[in-house]
């Protein structure tokens, strides 16, 4: 006899009940059924494990274990018809038979034709670098090995709705696990939703099976089914069935688990049954948990608290419907105090004591990272965050519904009403759910995009070419700099207009929001959100980022565009300006691409800052915004709209100007030597600084292309602006064509006149002096060279923590050869034939510094000037 038929529940519906059973044929059709099913389901879980070899026991033996769990979570005298018996050991039969690749009729072929499986291997894809187009036989096999787990993983549960109705297919013939047509069409239905809602949030299982059904006419009609107490029961069991029965010792020797997994086995292994104690469990080892297995202790403890966590969810489900039906166990002994659970569940050699890291006042802690401590108190960093949430959005729902790469707008408003001066951002993207607006949306630190949560809600989504902005989950929490008082007005893209739903802040994270259902004026005609935030006083600010905020400044609609503009100046969508119901397009998707060069200057310079009726302005300005050029990728993709100048163009305002990196379109830090805009990924938490996603051939094609353009405009600029064109230049891979590198004496000489000098010359050594000689005649006899080493060092640099990061980013020889310096040794080799470059560069470039010399010139006095200079000595290695 199998375990499960010595067990209270069984024997009370299913098991032969005797000769005066009037309801014996129909109890012996119930129990050969499942008799029957049950030599199936063996079958396909012991297949299990060789899709999930790692994962502990889910054969035969966990599944009659429920039975045994589930005897011990209801006393005595708890009544089940034998129909329900039947859907519920049906339900444990299937419950993770979805965990097997055997339990799919196609086996991997079918598991990877879920959406779910394509947006989890394009998110393996993007966390190991390759592109989401990569074609599954070029797939590494441990990527594609890593999404099949976890799919089997995500899917297991929702798969148990197919099989108890769904053939399995062999050689044209149909084969079912339940065998009788009638039993499988009365009860099919309701075992798979019964198995599938133990993987549920608690919620579902209370709203979708509420509810006592009827039974088909092959039996009494007073074995009604009552679901809720099925989904309860089989929660429960699934959940509290943890011992060694679930890691027996030896096929973990065999099967030798690794990481994580590992833990599972060791910690299950060295328990006992659970027993019940005063309506909890009691759980015990075998053997203390010695310091080495303190990991394992600690998974032990983390399940632990699962299971109470689902014992008191039934618990409080059950005792609010149907206190009748509560079970007899509600929580897990010891576990509110790690002293009273290491009286069972013992150490040896060290005390627990839960030092996880914990937040005594998360509302402090959301409050200064997720506004003035992060952002600085930039009143700015708001409005942005907001438009990048915005922006996130709509890019989301243009994957979805494949719209255009120009559709979606946003429309930032400032008003007033009774309760004071607002500022209001709305978008037409894909909305939120429920689900997401009280769970991801105010989960603090953890972004909903690419995460698995995003994979059920927005299937599709992750396989595409979708890349949000945010990444960190706490740009939200930033509004609450503006105000304490929000709104959050959001509408799935799918759903209807009454489905609008609103969350209600009133004291920013102080109080807990409100949620409620939208009245009929603030119901959204399309999907998407809008987030209106009450705003403070701003006038005693006085920082220059906090001046549009101000409430003087609100109906001035040019000085908002202005403001929005420089903040927004590459965006991907429509940008719409609302003041008191007066509505403009300020900017128009993608229009930084094209819009004429002076307008594109504007988008990153306020106009009152130039004087464009000054001849000398106007010349200086004309002369950059004709070389304004395009750069694009590979894949011809617009990634930045710029052009070279000089450091000091920029003098009006060191926080408005220079040329700016955008992240989604949005200003973040600043570019030394490049005006215009290059599209970038942020590095930090605040996403006030990024690095161009330019490099390789596009940038050095754009940089030789500027240098064609600054060649023929050399006589606007003296020879160190030139030179400081060449250093930029070279950093970016460019040629730098006619542009000066270097000094001979103390004329600035090109690569091309450098080359010819030295193959005349023919020379076997070369004087570079080490500094500018001012005051001083270099006889015409000497021929110093000097390369100047006051420019530019890097184009864009940033702090991030204790890492310093810096663009263009090279390495070794690459970041000697992106040198002036290099770009001379490499001239200098050509000269003298040698042709090993990688090596003998570097050596050229060390060599000097080894061969001091001290050179005496004479000032413009007729004194003596003791100079320093350096040799370098053609090298021995030649072709």
């Amino acid at each position: 006899m199998d375990s499960y038929e010595l067990t209270s529940l069984w024997k009370k519906t299913l098991s032969n009940q005797g000769n005066e059973d009037p309801y014996s044929s129909h109890r012996d059709l119930l129990r050969n059924t499942y008799i029957s099913f049950r030599k199936k389901a063996k079958v396909l879980a012991s297949e299990i494990s060789r899709s999930l070899p790692f994962f502990t026991v889910h054969d035969i033996t966990h599944i009659d274990a429920l039975w045994d769990t589930a005897d011990l979570l209801v006393n005595k005298n708890y009544f089940l018809t034998p129909t329900e018996a039947f859907i519920l050991g049906s339900a444990f039969l299937i419950h993770d038979l979805g965990m097997g690749l055997a339990a799919y009729q196609d086996g991997s072929a079918q598991l990877r034709n879920h959406q779910i499986w394509k947006d989890t291997i394009a998110a393996g894809l993007k966390k190991n670098g390759f592109p989401i187009d990569t074609p599954i036989e070029k797939i590494e096999v441990e990527i594609l090995k890593e999404a099949d787990e976890a799919v089997l993983r995500d899917l297991h549960a929702k798969h148990a709705l197919e099989l108890a109705l769904k053939p399995f297919y062999y050689e044209g013939n149909q084969y079912y696990l339940i065998d009788d047509p009638e039993i499988r069409e009365a009860f099919g239905y309701y075992i798979g939703q019964v198995a599938y809602s133990h993987w549920w949030d608690i919620d579902k299982v209370e709203t979708e099976l509420r509810q006592e059904i009827g039974v088909s006419g092959l039996f009494p009609q007073n074995w009604s089914i009552d679901l809720l107490k099925l989904a309860c029961l089989i929660r429960a069991a699934d959940a509290a069935q943890i011992d060694d029965r679930r890691a027996p010792l030896f096929l973990k020797i065999i099967r030798k688990p690794l990481g994580y997994s590992k833990t599972h086995w060791d910690f299950q292994s060295k328990l006992n049954q659970p027993t019940k104690i005063n309506s909890r469990l009691r759980y015990t080892s075998k053997s203390p948990f010695k310091k080495k297995e303190a990991e394992s202790f600690w998974t032990c403890y983390e399940i632990l608290q699962v299971i109470d966590k689902e014992l008191n969810d039934v618990d409080s489900i059950l005792a609010s419907i149907r206190p009748d039906l509560r079970l007899d166990v509600f929580g897990v002994e010891g576990i509110g105090a790690l002293h009273h659970l290491t009286r069972t569940v013992k150490t040896e050699g060290w005390t627990p004591i839960d030092t996880s890291l914990t937040v005594s006042n998360v509302a402090e802690l959301v409050a200064n990272l997720g506004g003035h401590q992060l952002y600085s108190g930039n009143k700015y960093v708001a409005i942005r965050e907001l438009i990048q949430n915005s922006i996130d959005a709509v890019h989301a729902r243009r994957f979805l519904d494949n719209h255009s790469q120009d559709w979606g707008d946003i429309t930032i408003s400032f008003g007033e009403d009774q309760y004071g001066c607002f500022i209001e951002v709305e978008d037409n993207g894909i909305g939120m759910s429920t689900n997401v607006l009280t769970k991801p949306f105010l989960d603090f630190g953890k972004t909903f995009w690419n995460s698995s949560s995003m994979h059920g809600e927005l299937p599709g989504l992750q396989a595409s070419n979708f890349k949000p902005i945010g990444k960190y989950g706490i740009g939200f929490y930033s509004t609450f700099m503006l105000g304490s008082k929000v709104k959050v007005i959001t509408r799935r893209y799918d759903k209807g207009r009454n489905e609008t739903i609103v969350l209600e802040f009133t004291d920013g994270v102080k109080a807990r929001p409100l949620l409620r259902p939208a009245q009929v004026d603030e119901q959204l005609k399309d999907g998407g959100t809008k987030i209106r935030v009450w705003l403070v006083d701003f006038t005693s600010f006085q920082t220059d980022s906090d001046r549009f905020l101000k409430p003087r400044n609100y109906a001035n609609l040019d000085t908002l565009e202005s403001e929005l503009k420089i903040l927004c100046p590459a965006l991907s969508v429509n940008l719409h300006l609302n003041v008191s119901d007066i509505k403009r397009t300020i900017i128009k998707a993608n229009d930084w691409e094209t819009i004429d060069p002076l307008s594109f200057f504007f988008r990153l310079n306020k106009k009152e800052d130039y004087d464009l009726k000054d001849a000398n302005t106007k010349e200086e300005i004309n002369l950059y915004l004709n070389n304004i050029r395009l750069i694009k990728n590979e894949n011809g993709e617009t990634i930045g709209r710029a052009f070279l100048c000089k450091n000091d163009f920029f003098v009006f305002d060191s926080d408005l100007t220079h040329g700016i990196i955008a992240v989604g379109g949005i200003r973040s830090n600043r570019m030394n030597g490049i005006g215009g805009i290059l599209l970038g990924e942020s590095i930090n938490a605040a996403r006030d600084l990024a690095i161009p996603i330019a490099n390789g051939l596009p940038l050095q094609k754009w940089a030789t292309e500027q240098a064609e353009l600054l060649s023929k405009l050399k006589h606007h600029f003296d020879e160190y602006d030139l030179l400081n064109f060449s250093n930029i230049i070279t950093k970016l891979g460019g040629d730098v064509k006619d542009l000066p590198i270097c000094f001979l004496n103390e004329r600035a000489i090109s690569s091309q006149e450098l080359l010819a000098y030295l193959i005349n010359e023919d020379s076997d050594n070369v004087t570079i002096l080490e500094n500018k000689i001012d005051q001083s005649i270099i006889p015409e006899s000497l021929k110093l060279f000097r390369i100047h080493n006051n420019l530019t060092t890097s184009i864009v640099k940033a702090k991030t923590g204790l890492e310093s990061i810096s663009w263009p980013a090279n390495n070794t020889i690459d970041w000697y050869l992106s040198q002036l310096e290099g770009l001379f040794a490499q001239i200098l080799l050509v000269a003298w034939n040698i042709s090993e470059f990688d090596e003998v560069v570097v050596k050229a470039g060390l060599l000097h510094k080894n061969n001091k010399l001290t050179i005496t010139l004479t000032d413009n006095n007729g004194e003596p000037l003791e100079v320093q200079a350096y040799s370098i000595l053609k090298p021995s290695v030649s072709t």
